[in-house]
């Protein structure tokens, strides 16, 4: 163990209106959801709003994430906006 506070801790804090503990789990997952991401869209600006949307997200509703690895939540609160541009027309 290295001392630092797990993912559900952070989010009880942020649901305390943390913004230390909202900052730490940004920076902990906003990398990787940027580089998954990226691989279904190649719109940059696109995956960056998505990565900004979802944290607003789990900021507005953290209830929503809690109790899950963000490995697995927060895909599904990104993929949303990413999705539909993903798509090809036609």
């Amino acid at each position: 163990m290295d001392g630092r506070p797990g993912d559900e801790t952070l989010l009880l804090a942020v649901a305390e209106r943390d913004m230390g503990a909202f900052r730490v789990l940004y920076e902990r997952h906003a990398g990787w959801l940027a580089i998954r991401l990226a691989r279904r869209c190649n719109d940059r600006d696109l995956v960056a709003d998505a990565i900004g949307d979802t944290f607003v997200a789990v900021w507005q509703r953290w209830r929503r994430i809690a109790g899950r690895h963000p490995s697995g939540a927060l895909p599904g609160l990104a993929d949303r906006p990413v999705l539909p541009a993903a798509r090809p027309s036609g």
